[in-house]
């Protein structure tokens, strides 16, 4: 209660003169319930997300926002993204009506945190390699952090609270409908509107007395007074705490590092979460057009199997909520190559819509349908055997039934001997080298195809009278019947030569 009577003679950034001077961090869950990427009908619950917002005009420079909860990877992502440039991130969005010059690139020379994000020594020597001290606030002292609370109310406003499956920040009361019922985004899709929430957050005219300085040199000159633009203003000025580091070493000390190997193909991630067992990423794959990784490449194809699969292994660097690329430290230079990954042309939405975890998921979701597609093979291969076996014990037996009425048993070289002439004899019985289909409707050998249409008899003709069965003539008794009505004189004429070689036979 103390707290509440007390006098507040200042704000806890009023000796805040610089851009980058000091920043506040925190984390908070996501006001919304998500779907799974891989089947909208599984629903996952919340998400986690990490605001890191410059306390001189409470710009906010980056964000984290995914499953995993606040701890030293989320951290680093979180700063990764503050330092990064936002032009490949907002084109991997589909955000191309902002500006990526609108995201500014901010690094702090402190943070101000309570005790729970950034409480490790994990975080703590990752912030020291880039040169940023760690404040930490006394316990139940929000207030002492209240520019990012605030933050994270104005994001839950405008963008968590006007989506489908909101849970408003509030517990369901008995009786209401649970926000799992209504839930149908993805994670990609709150990343896409939380980065539409923060840039407006950032752009949107302020409704502030404007410093004498600030009416002169941007109200006079037709200048809204905006986070973006009074940040943008004081870099101009040079009223920056601390300079950029270049990006490489950024990636460097704050990236995460997991192992792939080189292959014929390019790299292949290694899936963290099966200890020692080798098990890839498929279907990704990383490749680089530098001469150097084309050699080693070259040489994992023609030595692999001269040594251990494990000698092509190696360090990389990766985002696991940006797949698209990755980054390999080369061991003699230490400069830092940019692999590209690489699917099928029919996959891409893989890269876009898919995390790292969510690769993963999808890796296990799909082994019980190649496991039942392996099964549904095998037993395509027995019936296509067993029907196999069937046609040649049929033709075993009906070859053997001849061999036993032949009055003499062939010899090996006779087989060989005679097989030139009974090709011949065998291409004589056929059209074109096929056999001929049995007829359904045979023909009379002596008619002739007119092109007058039959007429019908009329019923003086057919009244009264019996009608008469004509014998067949010998011709249609030797034929073999004719495919249809319609056949070709060639045809016709194949048939009635084999009809006649099977009389002299």
């Amino acid at each position: 209660m103390a707290r509440i009577d007390r006098a507040l003679l200042g704000s806890a950034n009023d000796n805040v003169t610089a851009v980058g001077q000091r920043g506040a961090m925190d984390s908070t869950g996501v006001d919304i319930n998500f779907v799974s990427v891989l089947n909208r009908i599984k629903r996952i619950g919340g998400a986690h997300r990490i605001l890191i917002i410059d306390s001189k005009y409470g710009y906010i420079p980056g964000f984290y926002l995914g499953l995993d909860a606040p701890s030293a990877t989320t951290v680093r992502l979180a700063m990764l993204h503050a330092i990064s440039d936002k032009t490949e991130w907002l084109a991997w969005l589909g955000l191309e009506e902002q500006n990526p010059d609108d995201w500014l690139k901010i690094q702090f020379a402190c943070l101000v945190a309570d005790n729970t994000d950034l409480r490790c020594t994990a975080v703590e020597e990752c912030l020291e390699a880039i040169s940023c001290g760690v404040q930490f606030v006394p316990v139940a002292r929000s207030d002492m952090n209240s520019t990012v609370e605030s933050a994270h109310h104005t994001v839950h406003r405008a963008s968590d609270h006007n989506m489908h499956g909101t849970t408003h920040g509030k517990k369901k009361e008995r009786g209401e409908a649970s926000p799992d019922e209504d839930a149908c985004h993805t994670i990609i899709e709150a990343i896409r509107e939380t980065a539409r929430a923060i840039h407006a957050h950032n752009t949107m005219p302020l409704d502030m007395i404007p410093t004498l300085a600030e009416h002169r040199e941007l109200v006079t000159q037709g200048i809204p007074l905006t986070r973006l633009n009074l940040t943008r203003w004081d870099i101009s000025r040079g009223k920056v705490a601390i300079s950029l580091i270049g990006i490489q070493e950024a990636r460097m000390k704050l990236l995460m590092p997991i192992r792939g190997t080189f292959t014929k193909n390019g790299v292949k991630l290694l899936r963290p979460d099966r200890g020692d067992r080798r098990e890839f990423v498929e279907p990704v794959r990383y490749i680089a057009r530098d001469k150097d990784f084309v050699q080693r490449t070259i040489r994992a194809r023609v030595m692999r199997g001269r040594v251990t699969p494990e000698s092509w292994d190696d360090d990389f660097l990766h985002d696991p909520y940006h797949p698209s690329h990755i980054y390999y430290r080369d061991p003699v230079s230490g400069q830092l190559m940019e692999l590209d990954a690489k699917v099928n042309s029919d996959d891409s939405e893989r890269l876009v819509e898919c995390s790292l975890p969510d690769m993963l998921d999808l890796i296990d979701t799909c082994s019980l349908d190649r496991f039942n597609a392996r099964v549904g093979r095998d037993d395509a291969m027995s019936a296509l055997e067993d029907a196999q076996d069937h046609t040649n014990q049929e033709s075993k037996a009906a070859y053997q039934r001849d061999l036993d009425e032949a009055p003499k048993k062939p010899s090996k070289a006779g087989m060989k001997r005679d097989k030139r002439a009974n090709r011949e004899t065998e291409k004589a019985a056929l059209v074109f080298g096929m056999p001929v289909l049995p007829a359904t409707d045979p023909i009379q050998a002596d008619s002739q195809p007119t092109d007058e249409p039959a007429q019908p008899p009329s019923a003086d003709d057919t009244e009264g009278r019996a009608p008469e069965a004509e014998p067949p003539s010998v011709a249609t008794q030797a034929l073999p019947p004719s495919p249809t009505t319609s056949a070709s004189p060639l045809v016709q004429s194949i048939l009635r030569r084999i009809a006649e070689r099977s009389r002299n036979a």
